[in-house]
């Protein structure tokens, strides 16, 4: 019995060695599938959107006609608290309706990784729902939940490997705080639409992200 349990059943050894050659296929499949996702290594700059033509009218539920004029107002070298897990760099931009102080508000946000599993993984537990899922309303235990995703959305990117969107505040309507959570192989776009007041509807909120997605795809085209 001793002997037998020491050498090992011929069996047994050719079932481990077939149950050794899948496990080492399925990480080969593994590795090919995120290889195949990934992108050029740009500046993190040139995928930060410019000149961009948002939309300056929507209809509000509650206020009616809202306009603004945009005003790029700065970028930034560091990421929400929370947002963008494991990443290795991160930029932003910001534009306000006028001045810096000012609602609404758009943020670009465009996190880098070292590779497209690591982005995968930040892309899954950074979701805007699971970070902070303790401050925005539709996000809590209690919250909205039927308010969080829009049943109508009309644009789907191109480029995307995966994309999310969002509603953390409002209804989806007039949603106060919209989230567009975007991964391009190793790299993941963080789009952010804010309005305590002027709450936007999907339709007008996916115009500025169709705006955004297309100048990063086209940047990923040229760098090829």
């Amino acid at each position: 019995m001793l002997y037998l349990l020491l050498i090992g059943n011929k069996d047994e050894k050719k079932i481990l060695k077939r149950i050794g050659y899948l496990f080492a296929t399925l990480l080969l499949s593994i590795f090919v599938v995120f290889s195949l996702d990934y992108q050029p290594k740009i500046p993190l700059k040139s995928l930060l959107v410019n000149a961009p033509l948002f939309p300056t009218q929507w209809n509000n539920k509650f206020n009616g006609v809202v306009t603004v004029q945009w005003m790029l107002t700065r970028d930034t070298f560091s990421s929400q608290q929370g947002a963008g897990f494991a990443s290795t760099a991160n930029l932003g931009r910001t534009w306000n309706n006028g001045d810096s102080q000012s609602t609404p508000q758009i943020i670009q946000q465009i996190f880098k990784y070292r590779h497209s599993i690591v982005a995968t993984i930040g892309y899954f537990v950074s979701k805007p729902e699971i970070i902070y899922s303790h401050k925005w309303p539709n996000f809590t235990f209690k919250g909205n939940y039927q308010h969080r995703y829009p049943s109508n959305w009309n644009y789907k990117s191109t480029r995307a490997d995966q994309e999310h969107i969002v509603c953390a505040m409002g209804h989806l309507d007039s949603c106060q705080l919209w989230f567009y959570w975007t991964r391009y192989g190793q790299y993941i776009l963080e789009v952010r639409f804010f309005a305590p007041n002027e709450g936007m509807d999907s339709d007008t909120f996916a115009k500025i992200t169709e705006q955004i997605d297309t100048y990063i795809t086209n940047q990923f085209k040229s760098a090829r």
